[in-house]
């Protein structure tokens, strides 16, 4: 083994146990860190829940978010005596971005200058899209790496947020497109091809600097995904609501993170006039709906409190009440067990099923198949495969997707991944190995779960001796 590969082993191995602490230490619910991310429709006051949930846990709680001046009253400086303070983290996303494009021009400044690339100055950077995204899931490492172990996540409204815990993953699997495990070989010839083209190949610096970036990728990733880790929405009863959480919901999942409460936010009181009377009807009807169609999932009420500048303490209360933290515990012990299925709970990171044009023709039919599947009580995102060869000769991927429905979802396989997209969002899920080696046999939707059935592939299928 030569110096350049040495190094870059022993990058790999500190990039993968700095990610296995992240994720070691972010797996939890019981004696781990919890992560609560906060999001829901644009105005519905996500970021002053956000701040009522850090301060209703009765522990010492982060508050990490982009909108400092909104929280520093209510957040920090009011929190009655007796009770744990909440320590607010502001994430600055322009000096983030502005740090990592400093470290990005250090690490391939040698490549720069072959190249004659005038650098950056800092007062010229400005944030490009995805900068919040990861300024965010810094912060929140950070935060974990701290000892910090109860986190709330104040994110941007739903559509922006479940794209921010989507893009760490999708940066993750950019980068490992871009920078192959064949790019050993082409080092081992750069300078043999730098003298037979009489120009300077790219420096070893840009190797690692793109490994260390999708080192952190692969940490963020990890972080997103992990047990500990789940979402509350929050939204001002209305018209578009149910929409709203539907696809939010299976966006997240998507994501690998689990929606475990919806807040409804603003309810107005009974009484009054009879438009109040009317509209207080009507928020009674959704929050209804809401209850019906999220299963196990809680809808919690929050009373409408007016203009008051701090309404933090009073809907902390309610949420105490509500005990959100004692609700994820119960879901999670719920998902544990699964008397009626029979094989291998893969856990939210490796996910991923599909039919291509290769296989099937087209895109699977995710309302095609027969799925008969056993219920999972549990409201969390756990993908797993079940062994059905001994029976039906299949194998049945389980990759829950609540709220997603029939007309806007679409699975298509490549090669050894699946490409799952759910309303406006899409991600790139791997296939587990096993399933690597099977043809695809036909989808179907149900209850909230895509189920694929697989049949081994003949040529590729281990042979029974």
């Amino acid at each position: 083994m030569g110096p350049d590969a040495a190094q870059d082993a022993e990058a790999r191995d500190a990039a993968s146990r700095g990610a296995g602490a992240d994720a070691d230490g972010a797996g939890g619910g019981r004696g781990g860190v919890r992560v609560r991310f906060v999001t829901g429709a644009g105005g519905a006051g996500r970021t002053t829940v956000a701040a009522a949930l850090a301060r209703a846990g009765g522990v010492r709680t982060a508050l990490i978010t982009t909108e400092p001046a909104v929280l520093s009253a209510s957040a920090g400086h009011s929190v009655p005596a007796g009770q744990p303070p909440v320590e607010v983290i502001a994430v600055d996303v322009v000096a983030d971005f502005r740090d990592r494009v400093a470290d990005l021009q250090r690490g391939g400044g040698e490549l720069l200058d072959q190249f004659g690339a005038q650098p950056l100055e800092s007062d010229e950077v400005t944030e490009l899209p995805g900068a919040t995204a990861l300024a965010v899931l810094r912060a929140l490492r950070e935060a974990v790496a701290a000892g910090h172990r109860r986190i709330v996540v104040d994110l941007p409204p739903a559509a922006e947020a479940v794209r921010l815990l989507l893009l760490p993953a999708q940066l993750d699997r950019y980068l490992g497109r871009l920078m192959p495990a064949e790019r050993q070989a082409a080092r081992a010839l750069r300078p043999m091809l730098a003298q037979l083209a009489g120009v300077p190949m790219p420096a070893r610096q840009l190797y690692e600097v793109g490994e260390r970036m999708r080192a952190e990728c692969t940490a963020l990733a990890e972080l997103v995904e992990s047990v500990g880790s789940t979402a509350v929405l929050v939204v001002e009863p209305g018209g578009s609501t149910e929409r709203t959480v539907a696809e939010t919901r299976a966006g997240m999942a998507l994501a690998g993170v689990p929606v475990t409460a919806l807040i409804a936010n603003r309810m107005v009181p009974d009484g009054g006039d009879a438009w109040q009377t009317g509209w207080a009807a009507e928020q009674r009807a959704v929050c209804e709906e809401l209850a019906e169609a999220a299963g196990p999932v809680p809808v919690v009420e929050l009373p409408h409190l007016g203009g008051r500048s701090d309404p933090t303490e009073q809907l902390a209360a309610v949420l105490a009440a509500a005990d959100l933290d004692a609700a994820d515990d119960d879901a999670a012990d719920a998902g544990t067990a699964n008397p009626g299925a029979s094989g291998t709970e893969e856990g939210a990171g490796a996910a991923g099923v599909a039919a291509g044009p290769s296989e099937a023709g087209g895109a699977a039919d995710p309302g095609a198949a027969d799925a008969g599947r056993p219920r999972d009580a549990s409201s969390g995102v756990r993908r797993r495969v079940e062994d059905r060869l001994s029976e039906e000769g299949e194998l049945v991927w389980w990759l829950p997707l609540p709220g997603a429905q029939k007309e806007r979802l679409a699975v298509v396989r490549r090669g050894d991944e699946a490409i799952v997209t759910v309303g406006p969002y899409r991600r790139a899920l791997p296939l587990p190995p096993a399933l690597r080696r099977c043809t695809v046999a036909g989808a179907r939707l149900t209850e909230g779960e895509l189920a694929v059935r697989f049949r081994p592939d003949p040529a590729l299928w281990p042979r029974s001796r």
